[in-house]
């Protein structure tokens, strides 16, 4: 019956969540190289507040407990009961089921018992059936009702008069008072009508701003599937994508192949020697491109010439199958030798492998990476002659793998074997685990260069997101020189690798530090060997390409970014991705080209399938940074003058409204109507009478003045007048007051106003180069923070200034305001001004500054302007029952 209470440790805990939020949203980090005091001022101020959180938390938890305590009360600390035949005076809270208890005049019963001898037996029930008058307890039940059952006594109860003997049915929360504790404790008030306006509006107006982002994103091709996603784009700093069909164009198309030890160009022009059809070994070559594929071409269009027919398949394996029809007709081809057996590609083994039945015998072909085909290769055919693999060879492999990799395409390796007749004979099933194919038996025939371009605008679009301050990194099966050349081309790598820098300062590569390169360039298979120290240095870098990844490594990325802080967000579109966009706090899929598995996986499906698309997203949440870095004004008011506001200035004015009395005419105003309607902003008032629909002018013009009328037919916490009021009409007054007070402070102290445009960059913080001011004089740059504070303090005042004169405005609306109203005012203004013109306090810790009296004359000019509208506004509400009802 008892219920653990966490006490204040528990209720810091509660908090903590939400105290490193705000420290986020104002960038509070301690960086121990560079001291900010100002942050080490806002993180007391966030501190103190948690603390005062959480011991109001604590103080309502030691209220339930306190409740917990008064139900123990009612259970006696001691009873007497009968074992091994004798009685005992035992702890009550070692009753147990079935035990006998006795109980006399005095005792308070401490479990449901039911009674087998009494002697003149009374008990006190008042404590669970509230009668006051003691109840007579015999042998016989009496009632039905167990709470009224003559039988019975019940834990918690006090014996009148008399004794008796009883055998303990139920102790602790199963007895009665144990489940009317339960009761109490499980059974939760109902939420006022103010608190459910309070959660709707919240949830509301979240979900609505949520939608409208969604649908901006959606004009920019970018599908959200989970509205948290919205937010979560515009928070990423860490963008992981693939290669091919994200940041490139996925049209495959072969430009060049290394056969028979030679370079041969397809078509692109270039140092290479045109591939003529006579060239040996070619046609081994096309016929491995065309065989060894899982891409078909579409029946429906047989009729149409070979090169527009279309190719459903993989876009490497269309590119290759392009490239055969040069020189045969590849789906006759396929027609002709069927496959009998294969192993399909896997991003484990990154080999494809098939078996056809040619001129009477099992050919087996293999596609894939080139390091991984060449170990299962013995030789390579030269003309007419197959060579055996050595060193000689695999040096000129080397060499002929690294030319194209570092033009930046894709490159992949063709190999044959033919099969022994008197092992594979027609008709044998060939098996796959184990597999019965020899693997280290192979010819090799030759390479094959894929180009796929990259895509229009990417790296426009990585420039955008470096300048919003998130980091893109290439993860990525290609090779390392081919992800490398991609990535110069787009932009995402400019600085020279570990290897560049080692060539230049002609030194080893373990002796290169890493102050003197900018980028890495990492090979899958070396991640496996990493330590935690090798991943901080990689990590750390701005330019990173992870190549020749597996699904289990891009997975490892990901955490391991995400354990560095991050907010990753991951790109891609194959099956390999799927757990890597799970992982991720935002999984980007592409449409067109992305499997299924991968749009499942993901949050986000780009539509078009353009890189550039994430960007404009991204610039949809980030619009305010956006406008910041284009305007880059001084800040009008910073964190520490905010929290000013919200905890300590607002505070009195806000408390005044509990002491406001009722409106004269509270009692001729129908009640507020049960909130059912399903968003706060629009109102539907049900005044009974089907309306006549307006013409458009009528509707109009009852739009235009609805602001104006005053209804009180109904009536929610917030709706589209409120709103109204808020953001287009008293806030807007109060901003230009506000705003007019921080330029003046500017002007005061002769800041060039042609200037003000992006000197948020360069001026107004520590280290900032001097700044010629109107007057001829030169800031330097104590003196700009100096200026910047106070022009930050005079913004602050503005709107404390403002803000009262709105609480006097919407008070006086029926009545005359309270007198906590003016104490609250009071002390608002006090606190604003110790804020501002105390020594130390100003510009120490909240980072403000004195300023100047002139400056006090906008907001209370604006507060005037105030004053006068609203009272212009509520002289034509009073005239709103001659206007038609909208």
């Amino acid at each position: 019956m008892t219920e653990e209470v966490g006490g204040v440790e528990s209720a810091v805990d509660e908090h903590r969540l939400s105290v490193e939020m705000v420290a986020e949203r104002y960038n509070v980090k301690v960086d121990p190289l560079n001291p900010n005091k100002s942050i080490l001022y806002l993180g007391i101020i966030l501190i103190v507040v948690a603390s005062v959180n959480a011991f109001i938390d604590f103080y309502q938890q030691y209220q339930t407990a306190a409740i917990l305590e008064s139900f123990m009360s009612l259970v006696p600390p001691e009873a007497t009961v009968i074992r091994a035949q004798a009685l005992h005076s035992i702890p009550a809270a070692s009753i147990v089921k079935g035990d006998v208890l006795y109980i006399k005049a005095g005792d308070k019963i401490p479990a449901d018992c039911r009674l087998f001898s009494v002697t003149d037996l009374k008990v006190d029930n008042s404590s669970i059936t509230g009668e006051s008058e003691a109840q007579e307890r015999s042998l016989s039940m009496g009632s039905e009702n167990p709470l009224e059952a003559s039988n019975l006594v019940f834990s918690g109860t006090t014996v009148a008069h008399g004794e008796g003997y009883g055998l303990v049915i139920r102790t602790g929360d199963q007895s009665i008072l144990g489940q009317i504790a339960k009761l109490t404790i499980g059974e939760k008030a109902p939420h006022s009508q103010l608190t459910k306006e309070i959660d709707l509006f919240v949830r509301k107006i979240a979900v609505t701003l949520l939608t409208i982002a969604a649908k901006k994103m959606a004009q920019q091709n970018v599908l959200v599937k989970n509205l948290h996603a919205v937010e979560t784009l515009g928070s990423i700093t860490l963008l992981a994508t693939d290669k091919t069909g994200t940041l490139t164009q996925n049209k495959m198309t072969v430009v060049g192949t290394w056969l028979n030890g030679a370079f041969f160009s397809t078509g692109e022009m270039g140092p290479d020697t045109p591939l003529d059809p006579k060239v040996p070994n070619l046609s081994q070559l096309v016929q491995a491109c065309a065989l060894c594929c899982k891409s078909k071409f579409s029946e429906s269009e047989a009729d149409k010439p070979l090169a527009e027919r279309t190719i459903l398949g993989d876009a490497t394996e269309v590119g290759l199958l392009r490239f055969a029809c040069h020189y045969v007709n590849a789906p006759e081809e396929q027609d002709a030798h069927r496959k009998v057996f294969e192993i399909p590609f896997s991003s484990l083994t990154k080999w494809h492998l098939t078996v056809h039945r040619i001129d009477g015998r099992h050919i087996s072909f293999v596609k894939g990476a080139p390091e991984r085909v060449a170990k299962m290769c013995k030789s390579i055919q030269m003309g007419d002659q197959q060579v055996p693999w050595d060193e000689e060879i695999e040096a000129k492999f080397n060499e002929a793998y690294e030319h194209f990799a570092i033009r930046g395409r894709r490159v992949l390796a063709l190999a044959l074997q033919e099969l022994a007749e008197d092992k594979f004979p027609e008709g044998h099933v060939f098996t796959r685990d184990p597999c019965d194919i020899p693997m280290d038996t192979f010819v090799f025939i030759g390479l094959v260069a894929i180009m796929d371009p990259p895509k229009h605008g990417v790296r426009k679009a990585i420039a955008a997101c470096r300048t919003a301050g998130i980091q893109i990194v290439m993860v990525t099966g290609d090779h390392p020189l081919t992800a490398e050349s991609i990535a110069r081309q787009i932009g995402l790598i400019s600085g020279d690798t570990i290897m560049d820098a080692s060539l230049k300062l002609q030194k080893p590569m373990e002796l290169v530090n890493e102050d003197e390169y900018d980028a890495v360039v990492v090979h899958g298979e070396k991640l496996e060997l990493l330590a935690d120290a090798d991943w901080d240095r990689i990590l750390s870098q701005k330019e990173i390409v992870f190549a020749r990844t597996s699904p289990k490594q891009k997975l490892e990325i990901v955490t391991r970014f995400q354990n560095k802080g991050h907010i990753v967000g991951v790109s891609g579109d194959g099956v390999n991705d799927s757990p890597a966009l799970k992982k991720a706090d935002l999984g980007i899929s592409m449409n067109k080209t992305a499997s299924d598995v991968s749009k499942e996986a993901a949050e986000m499906i780009l539509l078009d399938d353009n890189f550039a698309s994430i960007v404009h997203g991204i610039a949809e949440e980030v619009i305010a940074f956006v406008v910041f870095i284009i305007f880059a004004i001084p800040l009008p008011i910073n964190s520490l003058l905010i929290l000013m506001v919200d905890l300590v200035s607002e505070l009195g004015p806000a408390l005044s409204f509990a002491f406001e009395p009722p409106e004269g005419d509270l009692m001729l105003v129908p009640p507020r109507k049960v909130l059912c309607q399903p968003a706060p902003i629009a109102r539907d008032i049900e005044t009974g009478v089907a309306p006549s629909k307006p013409g458009w002018i009528r509707a109009s013009w009852n739009r235009i003045c609805k602001p104006f009328k005053r209804d009180d037919t109904g009536e929610v916490l917030l709706d589209s007048d409120m709103l109204f009021w808020c953001y287009g009409q008293g806030g807007i007054i109060e901003a230009i007051g506000c705003f007019a007070a921080y330029l003046i402070v500017l002007v005061w102290y002769s800041v060039p106003f042609d200037m003000l445009m992006g000197s948020a960059k360069t001026y107004w913080k520590l280290g900032a180069p001097s700044l010629r001011l109107t007057n001829n004089t030169i800031a330097n740059a104590d003196k700009q923070i100096a200026i910047s504070g106070s022009s930050q303090s005079a913004y602050f005042m503005g709107i404390v200034i403002c803000q009262l004169f709105n609480l006097w405005v919407t008070k006086h609306r029926y009545s005359y305001p309270n007198k906590f109203t003016y104490i609250g005012g009071g002390t608002a203004i006090v606190v604003a001004l110790m804020v501002v013109y105390i020594p130390g306090l100003n510009n120490v810790v909240l980072g403000g500054g004195p300023v100047p009296f002139v400056a006090l004359l906008a907001p209370v000019g604006a507060g005037i302007l105030l004053i006068i509208y609203e009272f212009i506004r509520r002289f034509l509400r009073r005239r709103g029952t001659l206007w038609a009802e909208v």
